[in-house]
């Protein structure tokens, strides 16, 4: 019986090609193109495929198709070919790892603690690959006293936010990552419920703040 290689199941899981980032027609074969190009490759989409994609979305068709097979000779292309090629090895070792500890009886328990020490932390979890809930260790930060939507809002409430919109309605979100993004101004947002992202998104207050606040202020 053949059990697939790790390589195999990413192979089986992929779709023939996903979409570009932009669809504008006219648009020539740039930068942009290639590193889509270059990452859909990767990803082992079919030249077939991809080749479908840029021509709907305007690119001429020798010009895209010249472009996807230089991509093939291409002197970074092939250096990230090794470098994913070494994933996938180390992917297989983890993956054994995995299964050495799936043998273990308690494996499907985890542990619930607070106070661990940093060693034993170290020692039993971390090189142990042991799954932790830690309880109690944000109970004296300030910010378990003073966020709330309200306080959020009074500080925050006019800057303008990035959040990732309706991706639970949405199975592949990561590969279309980009169209999910929008800029909303946090104080617009529900106060009763402090949410800093549209319905259907997955909000978490502390990823929707700009860069430069402290989450624990």
């Amino acid at each position: 019986m053949h059990h697939p290689t790790l390589e195999e199941q990413h192979l089986n899981s992929l779709d023939a090609c996903p979409p570009p980032r932009e669809l504008r027609p006219g648009k020539p074969v740039d930068a942009e193109w290639l590193q889509w190009i270059a990452e859909n490759r990767l990803r082992n989409c079919t030249p077939e495929s991809m080749l479908v994609t840029m021509c709907g979305a305007g690119l001429d068709r020798a010009e895209a198709e010249a472009a996807i097979a230089r991509m093939e000779t291409d002197p970074a292309y092939l250096a990230a070919r090794k470098v994913q090629q070494l994933q996938y090895k180390l992917e297989s070792v983890m993956a054994s790892q995995q299964k050495l500890r799936e043998l273990a009886p308690d494996y499907t328990r985890v542990e619930k603690r607070k106070n661990v020490s940093k060693g034993e932390f170290m020692d039993r979890y971390v090189r142990g690959s042991r799954p932790l809930v830690l309880t109690g260790v944000a109970a004296d930060w300030p910010a378990m006293k003073r966020w709330s939507p309200k306080d959020l809002k009074a500080r925050f409430g006019h800057l303008d936010v990035q959040v990732q919109a309706e991706r639970s309605a949405d199975p592949k979100y990561e590969q279309n990552k980009l169209n999910h993004q929008r800029q909303v101004r946090l104080a617009k947002r529900t106060p009763e419920t402090g949410r800093c992202a549209p319905a259907g998104s997955r909000p978490a207050v502390g990823r929707c703040f700009p860069s430069g606040t402290h989450q624990q202020r």
